[in-house]
């Protein structure tokens, strides 16, 4: 896994929270805090796993520490989870009460 995937992994998981949830805020870390209970334990386990790991890579040392499956898990589960939600579903829930 490289830099460039993990920042593009992360920066498409925040548009995607953007456009199905409506979290506004920059990053994914930020969004994840906004959205809150929005989303269910394990999406946001593995959204935080996400944003530990952008941290982790900052440092090279800690780089070795980074498990690459783990990491492509968590995008994929939290990525499952986002498409999985209908947006036009969500507004009719809203109104309807």
């Amino acid at each position: 896994m490289e830099e460039q995937d993990l920042t593009r992994i992360n920066a498409e998981l925040a548009a995607l929270m953007r456009e199905k949830l409506g979290v506004r805020g920059e990053g994914l870390d930020r969004k994840l805090r906004r959205a809150g209970r929005l989303l269910p334990r394990q999406a946001r386990r593995a959204g935080q796993h996400l944003v530990e790991v952008e941290k982790l890579w900052a440092n090279p040392k800690l780089r070795r520490r980074i498990d690459p499956g783990g990491t492509r898990e968590a995008a994929k589960r939290l990525r499952e989870h986002l498409d999985a939600i209908d947006v036009a579903d969500r507004r009719r829930g809203y109104w309807i009460g």
